[in-house]
């Protein structure tokens, strides 16, 4: 039996569950966003709303300008509600009238967010780590977040889709708040003596306040819903297990999600859209996650098997070559989209001119993988997940990918089974399959097949060494590569 650790967490999970049905994670995680988006859009129309259209002379706007110098249409979706309704409270304690400029400045920044699509970035990352993983105290449940995702996601879903009978039905069992089976494997919560009667005196106190808790709601009875909803996650995060250093694990992960979002827009910032290229926002969303998806596997692998942290990372010239090989794959893969592979073909020149690696487009490198520097792959090759390649490796095979079939279907000449280690200044060519877990060793050249769970040495010396020798060796000389 598994064990939970983030009660609210797992109320979390359950009630997005009930309110968006048989929906896939990455559809709930999209409509979390749009309901964000949506409050944020009718904050700032409440707040021009309360704004006079007359002018006025000698106002102190300190806190007002701040504020708004604070929110970013592409910023964190979560800090942008917090700022916005911070502002709300400053516009409504005014007791007089604030300029006409300050009403037009709403308006305009009320339309960037309406054109922008703002799916990605720190609040994605939030969401995504969250969502269904009870297995570990989360930041995004804060009370602070919890609160605005209470506000505007769980009630605006339960009431547009007429859940609340459902919602009340499992929020009055109190074995749910402790106990989850998935897939398989139960989960449970180790002391729940305590916080079980908390949580009991918190439905009693509700009932006793709606007039028919169990079968409706009224309009006038969500603020109290709202209340209760709140404390109930209060209460469930209060008494969830904290790790203080699995916390701080979870702040640079965090951390690390939003750079890479970062990277990503800086790579292909507003080449992307539905009037530049004619990718939907479906579309654009979708090619987004895969590529941040990719470049955080690559980047836990080099972590794990190399220990480099994100900043050395983002120094070594093998993980920058992976992420941006991981942008321009997608784009020139588009079939008749000159826009979209203008732009791959730009990153192309960039990671070269960058990293002095070149991994071709036509090439197929599953994530995750580690890569040296001064490395080349050509097109036709393909790398297995879980595959670490040292420095100056060459992967050169004899020609184009050959068609499988007649309808075009292609079949990779060269291929790197999983799990596989090639060592420093390798040269693989021609059509070479190596199986997984083989081992490479330092300047060999491979031709043909090496079968799997095999070490091939073609330079005649005998070194006399394990598998996992090699791969310590290996480590040493690429985490020396990196500190020089």
């Amino acid at each position: 039996m598994a064990e939970i650790k983030s009660l609210s967490a797992l109320l979390f999970s359950n009630l997005t569950e009930i309110l968006n049905g048989n929906e896939r994670k990455e559809e709930i995680i999209k409509n979390i966003q749009n309901r964000l988006q949506v409050g944020i859009q009718v904050l700032l129309e409440e707040i021009i709303h309360n704004i006079k259209e007359e002018s006025c002379k000698e106002v102190d706007l300190t806190g007002y300008c701040k504020l708004l110098k604070d929110i970013n249409p592409k910023g964190n979706l979560f800090k942008n509600i917090e700022n916005i309704e911070k502002l709300k409270k400053i516009v409504e304690s005014r007791d007089y009238l604030l300029p006409l400029i300050n009403k037009n400045e709403l308006i305009l920044l009320k339309k960037k967010f309406v054109e922008n699509d703002s799916t990605g970035g720190a609040s994605r990352a939030q969401i995504l780590d969250g969502f269904k993983n009870y297995k570990k105290v989360q930041r995004v449940f804060k009370r602070k977040t919890i609160g605005i995702l209470v506000d505007y996601v769980l009630i605006p879903t339960m009431i547009e889709n007429n859940k609340y009978q459902q919602v009340m039905m499992f929020l009055s069992n109190t074995d749910n708040y402790f106990y989850k089976t998935n897939r398989n494997v139960q989960y449970s919560y180790k002391d729940t003596s305590n916080i079980a009667t908390s949580i009991e005196r918190l439905l009693s106190d509700y009932y006793a306040i709606s007039e028919d808790a169990s079968n409706s709601i009224k309009l006038t009875d969500i603020p109290s819903f709202q209340a209760f909803l709140k404390a109930l996650f209060f209460q469930l995060g209060d008494n969830s297990i904290i790790d203080k250093k699995e916390v701080s694990i979870q702040n640079d992960e965090y951390s690390i999600r939003n750079e890479i979002d970062n990277f990503i827009s800086e790579k292909i910032g507003n080449v992307i859209g539905i009037e530049s290229s004619g990718v939907m926002e479906t579309e654009q969303y979708n090619m987004r996650m895969c590529i941040a998806q990719r470049i955080e596997e690559d980047y836990l692998f080099f972590n794990n098997k190399f220990s480099f942290s994100w900043t050395e990372c983002n120094a070594h010239q093998g993980f920058r070559a992976l992420a941006y090989y991981r942008i321009y794959k997608i784009l020139c893969n588009y079939e008749d989209n000159e826009s979209l592979n203008c732009l791959g073909a730009e990153l192309i020149e960039q990671c070269w001119q960058e990293t002095s690696i070149y991994i071709s487009p036509d090439s197929d490198v599953v994530a995750p993988v580690y890569i040296g520097k001064d490395c080349l792959i050509t097109s036709a090759c393909k790398i297995e997940k879980n595959v670490i390649i040292g420095s100056g490796t060459k992967l050169v095979s004899s020609r184009l990918k050959e068609p499988l079939t007649d309808e075009k279907e292609y079949v990779s000449l060269i291929v790197i089974g999983r799990n596989s280690i090639v060592m420093q200044n390798v040269f693989i060519y021609d059509r070479a399959r190596l199986g997984e877990y083989c081992v490479i060793t330092p300047n060999s050249v491979v031709k043909s097949s090496v079968e799997k769970n095999s070490i091939f040495n073609s330079t005649g010396k005998q070194l006399n060494m394990k598998k996992q020798d090699y791969f310590m060796k290996i480590r040493e000389e690429e985490i020396k590569c990196v500190k020089m």
